[in-house]
């Protein structure tokens, strides 16, 4: 499934074929905070998240990109006392989701000639994975399924080259309690190709 979304998203970058390349691009890291919603909340304490994001702007209102990103969570003091109780003493849990997605986003059109906030929606692979640290080992239950995610930013232009921007969004995973709320920071580089491009 993770190969499929990594080509869906291949295409949807580079389907505009010539005309696209005339765009503006952007590529950047991003890493923040990740919350456990609902019944994962129970089970997880809040983590962090590192990752990539591509962006392709089809014109000054919209655009469409690609990410990956890594969240990683500790598990809550209730979890590691069962943990303890069931696989004996230092036994502890931790969770994580790797998450692959392709994304549309909507500058809106708010702002000024150095800010610009956006809202952006996508879907895609996540991973959730639950790990078990004991005496007698390391024990992994993974799993994969779609997902969906929405949120809004704010990017702010530092010079022709470097932007940084805040981002939060909420992640929905089909089958899987695992659902969070991710908030964070990035920094991004614009560039252009093709003709008249850098």
């Amino acid at each position: 499934m993770r190969n499929v979304m990594l080509s869906v998203s291949c295409a949807l970058l580079f389907s505009a074929g010539p005309a696209a390349a005339l765009g503006t691009h952007e590529f950047g890291f991003e890493g923040g905070s990740s919350f456990p919603t609902g019944s994962f909340s129970d089970a997880a304490t809040t983590g962090y998240n590192l990752g990539a994001v591509y962006q392709f702007n089809l014109a000054d209102r919209y655009g469409v990109g690609a990410e990956i990103k890594y969240n990683g969570w500790g598990a809550s003091n209730d979890m590691n006392a069962s943990a303890e109780a069931l696989y004996g003493a230092g036994s502890r849990y931790s969770f994580s989701a790797w998450q692959y997605d392709a994304f549309g986003v909507f500058n809106l059109p708010i702002g000024g000639p150095f800010m610009r906030p956006y809202a952006k929606a996508g879907l895609g692979a996540y991973d959730p994975t639950v790990k078990l640290k004991s005496p007698s080992g390391v024990t992994l239950d993974r799993s994969s399924d779609f997902g969906v995610m929405a949120g809004l930013g704010l990017d702010y232009t530092l010079s022709p080259k470097v932007k940084v921007g805040f981002e939060a969004a909420y992640h929905r995973i089909k089958n899987s309690p695992d659902d969070f709320f991710s908030a964070g920071v990035r920094l991004i580089w614009p560039f252009t190709v093709g003709i008249g491009g850098e």
